[in-house]
């Protein structure tokens, strides 16, 4: 648990920090790592929240931006080879 965790966990729950203090040692050992191991997921679940994030605002805002870009190019297309037609019937 970490300092913070343990300070806060001792100042509002003393009753709970005594009961600990009486747990089997061997079994305080077991669950300190458990403890330990879901700290360690939870902060690799932390971190993958500005993951989440940025895929949210992709899906959200920069792929809707990019879907109308195209589209406006499309719109142009049809112009463009027919000007590109017009230029090709000129002879050299």
């Amino acid at each position: 648990m970490s300092l913070s965790a343990r300070s806060l966990h001792q100042a509002n729950h003393p009753q709970l920090d005594d009961k600990i203090k009486q747990t089997d040692p061997k079994a305080r050992s077991v669950f300190e790592r458990d403890l330990k191991r879901w700290e360690s997921a939870l902060e690799r679940f932390r971190g993958l929240m500005s993951y989440d994030s940025a895929v949210r605002r992709l899906k959200a805002v920069d792929v809707p931006s990019l879907e109308e870009q195209i589209h406006d190019q499309d719109k142009l297309l049809p112009s463009l080879a027919e000007n590109s037609e017009k230029v090709l019937q000129y002879p050299p």
